[in-house]
């Protein structure tokens, strides 16, 4: 988060740092856990998704606990630092002149959004995605910060925030869709907890579709994430406090599918620069994953050298405006990072990880035996340049190149993938390893006459045309494909937005020394009623003409109130209706999603077969119903249970038409470990559950050994099946029940001529 973030920086702008886990950047330990995806106005969009993020450097607990946060778009004015929901934290210089607002970022190089300072403490943040996002500022002099009030997609849909809480004042506590019905709500109450409810009104008697729960404990730390579930299953923490920097960190991590991390620190880990906050930060040295259920526990350790993200040994001194301290450094500055994988104690495989100055990951080496594989990337970055002067794509990686090669053997093979970018970071060309290259040009802004109108935000956003040369050594090349598309505008819902673009055409042309033919063309035609909220924008026909026959595709969408069903009352009904002039045969594909979750609740497929589902609050199925409504009604019925403590076991239980029960046991990993079911043509005790199959993993995570039950009579025979890997971690080797040996082996350096 903006305000309550310790160190700024841009190593933290990579989705690595958001997948949970420990980075290998940063060496630091975090989760994110994302909740149901919010469907709003009748599934119109925008669909917000919100994510659960803790981030050990966060030190305030602006509302959902200490180090947690809703992953959001957020402005600090203070410091002049905006951080996106897509977790990307800069620094922004000010206002550029006579630009109607706009803000001058100078760590920004990837043109993915513009933002605008409307004065009052207003501000608009333009995605290339679309999405428009309203910030005000909101809090006490001092410590404000701008928050988002309104999003509306590309097509003029619109939901609102809103922040209610006296004594959290960024704490999102409601919003709402066009229609103001809400749709998420969340109360930090008396108890401390934090309770979030998804479509809090929306389930059988106006009760929520899906609850969460944070339990804080008395440091106000979140202690467990109570999920949805009968038997509140829960993610679970433990933290320790770092003397020196005050700051709270992981120690321990349960989760809802009974897995465990303890993560172990060096305390007096990072060194930073002279003059920050600290001279030290804590990093990661070892994390242990154990899946329990008999699986091996899988345990990787960290190192790391004596640079690092923050800066240490650059020669820099520590500046405290929020810029990334580290583009300071000369640009041969590098840090890098060790992960090993220990088995019985002794490191089996390790991961060395080189960063540049810019945190761009520039080599990866993995050795595992003898074997190594070396991932070599080279950046669009000028030498002795500064950052404020590199080309805007400086970031995206010109050419990749992957190594196989062994410590013990010469034979080795490499393979390079090359790129090309314009102005704006749009790829226009890549070089694939086979030889093959594919090209892709986007019109300008600016528009290019009835092809492509002019992009209201200034963005290149739109595809012009797609060409894919093959390998033109290749003795039997195939033809050079082109696609081009045209665009059109329509206009927002109730002409509140810009207008915006869609696709009108694409034609696919073949292109040889000789000619070039039309293989087909496809010509796009929309709902353009901006008084109908539920179609306006949405395809209403597809006109295809491919070697001289025209075939059609029209759709129909209708909103249905109906009586209370599992996963709220209303749903939007597709009908997909096919012709051909080939013959006379129509073609009609039904389709039903819940508004509140975008789940089929209804799939009617080309051969008029119906399945309905239904589904728990975390959208698990828990029915499946095929030709429902008719005398074939048959149904499966499915139950699961997570964990809420530590020695559960996350299971499964399906029961088929039949009324057979199959039970299916996951180890903490959610893998399948296990599975029995109920042994309907025994003679003797047709209700007793036997074994069917058995896995077993390695400290490495590979699938070592698998079992089938045979059933005969009333005794169970294991037929067990080993399989073996080879040092690129590939299965080479599976031994059957009858001992007999199986070899597929796949050699990455290629063959030895």
């Amino acid at each position: 988060m903006a305000a309550s973030t310790a160190v700024h920086s841009n190593a933290f702008n990579f989705l690595s740092y958001l997948q949970g886990g420990v980075d290998p950047r940063t060496g630091q330990y975090t989760v994110a856990i994302s909740l149901p995806a919010l469907k709003v106005n009748n599934l119109a969009g925008p669909e917000l998704s919100l994510q659960l993020l803790f981030n050990p450097l966060n030190a305030q607990d602006m509302g959902c606990g200490l180090g947690w946060s809703l992953q959001r778009t957020e402005y600090d004015p203070v410091r002049s630092i905006i951080s996106l929901s897509s977790g990307e934290t800069f620094k922004v210089n000010g206002v550029l002149p006579g630009m109607e607002g706009l803000c001058e970022i100078e760590e920004q190089k990837i043109l993915s959004f513009k933002f605008y300072d409307q004065g009052n403490g207003r501000y608009l943040v333009a995605h290339k995605s679309g999405l428009l996002e309203e910030l005000e500022e909101l809090g006490a002099t001092g410590s404000k910060m701008a928050l988002p009030t309104r999003a509306h997609s590309i097509e003029g849909r619109t939901v609102s925030f809103f922040y209610e809480h006296l004594y959290f004042p960024f704490l999102l506590t409601r919003i709402e869709d066009e229609q103001a019905q809400t749709i998420f709500n969340s109360t930090r109450g008396s108890d401390n907890n934090v309770v979030m409810h998804v479509h809090p009104y929306a389930g059988e008697q106006g009760t929520p579709l899906a609850t969460f729960e944070l339990l804080l404990g008395s440091d106000n730390t979140v202690e467990s994430l109570v999920l949805p579930t009968p038997e509140r299953a829960s993610w679970r923490f433990k933290y320790r406090k770092d003397p020196v920097t005050g700051l709270m960190f992981i120690v321990q991590a349960q989760t809802p599918v009974g897995g465990q991390d303890d993560i172990t620190y060096d305390w007096s880990g990072h060194p930073l620069p002279p003059g920050a906050f600290s001279t030290t930060l804590p990093r990661v040295t070892h994390c242990k994953r154990d899946p329990g259920f008999g699986q091996e526990i899988v345990e990787t350790q960290y190192s790391s050298s004596d640079t690092n993200f923050l800066g240490a040994g650059s020669g820099i001194t520590w500046d405290n405006s929020g810029a990334d301290n580290l583009y300071q450094a000369s640009m041969d500055y590098v840090y890098q990072s060790t992960e090993s994988w220990h088995v019985a104690g002794q490191a089996v495989k390790t991961i060395e990880r080189l960063f540049n100055s810019f945190h761009l990951l520039t080599s990866e080496l993995t050795t595992q035996g003898a074997n190594v594989m070396t991932v070599s990337t080279e950046y669009y970055l000028q030498f002795d340049v500064p950052f404020s002067q590199q080309w805007p794509y400086c970031q995206l990686p010109k050419n990749t190149t992957t190594q196989w090669s062994s410590n013990t053997e010469s034979l080795l093979r490499s393979q390079t993938e090359y790129r090309e970018y314009d102005m704006q970071g749009n790829e226009t060309l890549f070089k694939q390893a086979n030889g093959v290259i594919v090209t892709s040009t986007y019109y300008p802004w600016e528009g290019e006459g009835q092809a492509c109108p002019p992009d209201p935000k200034g963005f290149i956003r739109h595809l012009k045309n797609t060409t894919i040369k093959p390998e033109l050594t290749a003795v039997h090349a195939a033809p050079v494909l082109s696609t081009t598309y045209t665009y059109k505008l329509l206009p927002s819902v109730n002409n509140v937005l810009d207008q915006w673009h869609v696709m009108d055409t694409a034609l696919l042309e073949s292109i040889d020394t000789q000619s070039t033919q039309v293989l087909q063309s496809t010509q796009y035609e929309y709902n353009n009623d901006v008084t109908d909220p539920l179609r306006h924008g949405l395809l209403a026909r597809e006109t295809l003409n491919i070697n001289g026959h025209v075939m059609t595709t029209e759709y129909e969408y209708e909103l249905v109130v109906s009586a209370k069903n599992d996963s709220g009352s209303g749903l939007v009904r597709t009908k997909i209706v096919n012709r051909s002039d080939v013959d006379s045969h129509t073609k009609t594909v039904l389709s039903e999603a819940s508004i509140y979750s975008g789940q089929p609740l209804l799939v009617r497929d080309d051969n008029d077969v119906e399945i309905r589902y239904e589904y728990d609050a975390l959208q698990r199925i828990t029915r499946e119903t095929v030709a429902p409504g008719t005398d074939y009604e048959a149904a499966r019925n499915y139950s699961y249970i997570l964990c809420s403590k530590p020695g559960d076991q996350a299971t499964q239980t399906s029961k088929n038409v039949k009324g057979v029960l199959t039970f299916t046991f996951f180890d903490g990993f959610n893998r399948t470990i296990a599975e029995q079911r109920m042994n309907v043509d025994s003679k003797l005790n047709a209700q007793l559950i036997r074994p069917t199959y058995a896995a077993l993993y390695d400290a490495l995570g590979q699938l070592v050994e698998e079992t089938e039950y045979d059933w005969e009579e009333e005794k169970d025979w294991p037929l067990v099946t080993h399989l073996r890997y080879d040092d690129w971690g590939q299965q080479f080797c599976s031994v059957g029940p009858d001992s007999v040996e199986t070899y597929e082996v796949m050699e990455p350096r290629g063959a030895d001529d």
